[in-house]
């Protein structure tokens, strides 16, 4: 598996999830396209995550996957799984250097975002990428028990089969080792055999 590095082209997301900082962002310069691709180009790694905010609204988004198309990276795209993506699904799937989508959970989570439209159209994604037979991981940020197992439920309720899981921290909040064990626990129990990779993790948080 390659090394990886994400590059953040949009660092705002209408979602609004509670615990989200790049929700609160309503103002501030959009990337040109030229920069995004400039960065991705100096990175050393060979897989680029595409991630944000909400990379899926980004403005110039055609464009940017244009111009992506034409270097030798490949990418996958990190959504919170809130916007449609079947416009954009058939673009994808040409693009040679397009291995996937890593679909985040927090629209699940009653706690952090209760939009039930936001909930309908994630289930429409995950539907359109098994469909469409396009790889794609599930992310899961860390919280609290009871709502990790309502989410793992949800999850097993839509039929979900990711080709791996990620777990990562909520931003400005790590959690203690034995919390952290306790959560790769359950989504073991729940996904017997899936790969788990840790995401995000807070820079003052202790090695694991």
């Amino acid at each position: 598996m390659y090394s990886s590095s994400t590059v953040l082209i949009h660092p705002f997301c209408s979602a609004k999830c509670k615990h989200c900082p790049y929700g609160n962002l309503q103002h501030g310069a959009v990337r040109e396209v030229s920069d995004i691709i400039c960065e991705i180009e100096n990175k050393k790694e060979k897989l680029i995550l595409i991630s944000g905010g909400e990379p899926f609204e980004y403005p110039y988004l055609d464009v940017f996957l244009s111009q992506l198309s034409k270097i030798d990276k490949i990418f996958r795209i990190a959504t919170g799984g809130h916007i449609p993506i079947h416009s954009l699904i058939q673009q994808l799937k040409r693009m040679k250097n397009f291995c996937g989508i890593s679909l985040g959970t927090d629209i699940l989570i009653e706690e952090r975002n209760f939009n039930l439209a936001h909930m309908a159209t994630w289930t429409k994604n995950l539907d359109l990428l098994k469909s469409e037979s396009i790889n794609y991981s599930i992310t899961i940020t860390a919280m609290e028990n009871s709502a990790i197992c309502s989410l793992l439920q949800r999850l097993l309720f839509y039929n979900a089969n990711p080709d791996f899981i990620t777990l990562s921290e909520v931003e400005g909040n790590p959690i203690e080792d034995e919390e952290w064990r306790e959560l790769l626990g359950q989504i073991d129990d729940a996904f017997s055999g899936k790969k788990i990779f840790v995401g995000f993790k807070n820079s003052t948080h202790a090695m694991r």
